[in-house]
């Protein structure tokens, strides 16, 4: 299989970028649902989220004025202000810089083993490298040790942000991340949740012959033992990091958004930390279904139940009822509250994850 071009892009845009992609994740609350630790600081551990404590997030009108479309990073990521708050956050990370950033090792065993790798892929998944000509990596010192970005959808580029402390194991995360969410205008694992995805590339690497890298490949024991080893999933179950997780929950509340989400449920609304949900008829009455029977599965045919009553069997639509799921998510997000609150179960229904 022929082998893909690798380009590498560092700037003070490109960081600068990456400054927002963390404020939306952040804003969006994927961070908090996810249980990553978000720090002022960098601690060398997958799990952390490293953003700076800059001085323009003091300012109150800097995270609502941040677009809540992750696209309008490229074009237009402020409602308001833009030039005005690119230039300061340009202007802080400067006054941060602190030597380069180096990644040389992980490119290097990256140039050793992508040939292989790559002809792995082919014969295990056929065609899942065919739309995409090459790999753009941004170095970067800032968010989680490897993530993916695109400008567009059906770009034909793998485009990541690797972490300066990331390993030879992050970056195959990522690139085999990116087809199978993107490839083509289909995406291979939409119906599926962010852990179930991430349990199927850990599988795919320590258990498919696309993980089975050999001396000759490149990759020393080392390597291939953390190869093995490190996956996201139980970094993520981990419990012993208490002093990053302590930081992290005072660090949230810092930026303006606690870790924990209260909801209160009158008779007349639904509010969520402290702000007034304004729910329609029929969004309240499934919202007010799935809180009652939070962290358990409601299915589709309960859900119709309540939205038509005795003339569900006649009136039932899937179609209907995944829309105003997405309006009730919307409205959350709207609020700085995490739209994945409520999850779907594929082909169960759906949950809302609250409380222990």
């Amino acid at each position: 299989m022929k082998n893909k071009t690798l380009q590498i892009e560092y700037n003070a845009e490109t960081e600068y970028q990456r400054i927002l992609f963390i404020c939306h994740y952040l804003k969006n609350g994927f961070y908090q649902s996810k249980d990553f630790y978000l720090l002022p600081y960098l601690n060398f551990n997958s799990r952390v989220i490293y953003l700076p404590e800059l001085k323009i997030f003091t300012n109150s009108d800097f995270f609502s004025d941040l677009s809540s479309n992750k696209n309008d990073i490229f074009s237009k990521p402020f409602i308001r202000k833009g030039y005005y708050y690119k230039q300061i956050i340009i202007d802080e990370l400067k006054e941060l810089e602190n030597g380069k950033i180096n990644i040389q090792d992980v490119l290097s065993q990256w140039q050793d083993i992508s040939e292989k790798f790559f002809s792995k892929c082919q014969k295990f998944i056929p065609g899942i490298f065919d739309n995409y000509s090459g790999i753009l990596i941004r170095p970067t010192k800032y968010g989680s040790v490897c993530s993916e970005f695109a400008s567009e959808t059906n770009s034909d580029e793998i485009r990541l942000y690797l972490r300066e402390d990331a390993n030879i194991y992050h970056l195959i995360e990522g690139i085999l991340m990116t087809p199978l969410n993107f490839a083509g205008h289909k995406k291979l694992l939409e119906d599926f949740s962010w852990e179930e995805r991430e349990a199927i590339i850990d599988f795919l690497i320590n258990n498919t012959i696309i993980g089975s890298f050999s001396k000759q490949t490149g990759v020393n024991k080392k390597i291939q033992l953390r190869l093995n080893k490190q996956c996201t999933l139980p970094n993520l179950r981990d419990k012993s990091y208490l002093t990053l997780a302590k930081d992290s929950r005072k660090y949230y509340e810092k930026l303006g958004f606690p870790s924990d989400i209260s909801i209160r449920l009158s008779p007349r609304s639904i509010s969520i930390n402290g702000c007034t949900i304004p729910f329609t008829k029929s969004e309240d009455k499934i919202f007010r279904l799935l809180f009652v029977n939070k962290n358990e599965i409601v299915s589709v045919d309960e859900i119709g139940r309540v939205l038509w009553r005795e003339n569900s069997s006649q009136s039932f639509s899937l179609s209907a009822i995944t829309k105003l799921i997405q309006r009730i998510r919307d409205k959350i997000e709207k609020s700085g509250i995490t739209p994945s609150l409520i999850e779907t179960q594929r082909n169960r229904g759906f949950i809302m994850k609250y409380g222990k």
